[in-house]
């Protein structure tokens, strides 16, 4: 079984990594720069260091990520709870 994982966590991973190039060919109208769709799009400028990261949309990725942070808290609250139950590992 966890062979099995690993072939399919791979797999995925490996979707995951090579299936985005395609986005380039998507056609879209009409045709809109970057510099004009984020004119177009609320955003924040976050300076780390010497690297300027822009987030769009904030509010939408902050709850986003908290979503994220709370069903990662989630799981581990139940793994915690677990007791003697086999099942909830696997």
């Amino acid at each position: 079984m966890k062979k099995g994982f690993q072939y399919v966590f791979a797999w995925i991973s490996m979707m995951a990594l090579t299936g985005c190039s395609a986005l380039e060919s998507i056609p879209y109208s009409p045709s809109t720069s970057p510099e004009a769709w984020l004119a177009m799009q609320p955003y924040a400028e976050i300076q780390i260091a010497s690297k300027s990261i822009l987030v769009v949309q904030p509010s939408t990725s902050a709850i986003v990520y908290l979503l994220g942070v709370v069903t990662i808290l989630a799981g581990l609250y139940f793994f915690k709870i677990r007791g003697a139950e086999k099942s909830r590992v696997w």
